[in-house]
């Protein structure tokens, strides 16, 4: 793994004024994907951010999801350029993965994993 997963990241100076990095949970060539803490509110973000053409998609995500009210969909905040970067904050959502969920308890019923798929595809239908 990449050394640099274990170091804080160079956030531009906007993000460290207003905001705290906690940890990296997610670290890809042209993406990484940040929790972030709130100087004024103390809550958790998620931060995205994407190079090259990731950050144009990241970009599109931004448009398309701030644009209309999805009540199942994590709020995004504020998008912000800089260089050929571009960083996207939204609401952090606490919970498990399914994954997780199946391995410390029992598989979901069926009725239980149509939901989700249900809940998956209203998603990924917008």
């Amino acid at each position: 793994m990449d050394e640099e997963f274990y170091k804080e990241p160079k956030l531009p100076e906007y993000f460290l004024q207003n905001y705290e990095f906690k940890s990296c949970i997610s670290y890809r060539k042209k993406s990484r994907v940040y929790l972030v803490k709130g100087k004024a509110d103390e809550k958790i973000y998620v931060l995205k951010c994407a190079k090259g053409k990731r950050a144009a998609l990241l970009e599109n995500s931004y448009d398309l999801l701030s644009d209309r009210g999805y009540d199942f969909l994590p709020e995004c905040h504020e998008i912000y350029h800089e260089e050929n970067k571009v960083y996207i904050l939204r609401d952090y959502v606490e919970g498990e993965t399914l994954s997780h969920h199946v391995d410390e308890n029992e598989p979901y019923t069926l009725r239980e994993a149509i939901d989700i798929m249900l809940g998956i595809c209203r998603c990924i239908a917008i």
